[in-house]
């Protein structure tokens, strides 16, 4: 899915769930709204990974 992401520019399997007006691809504010859930899914895999250790 068209996204304008320079963090993230590729697409990932949850684009559909961000695409509230259902166009196919995701503006500003839903790339925003992408891109932070992939990085707070992120951050708590690296905390998980911390507990391990």
């Amino acid at each position: 899915m068209k996204n304008k992401s320079l963090q993230h520019p590729f697409p990932t399997p949850i684009d559909k769930f961000f695409d509230k007006n259902k166009d196919g691809k995701l503006d500003t504010f839903e790339t925003i709204f992408r891109d932070s859930h992939i990085n707070e899914m992120e951050i708590k895999r690296q905390a998980d990974l911390k507990k391990k250790k």
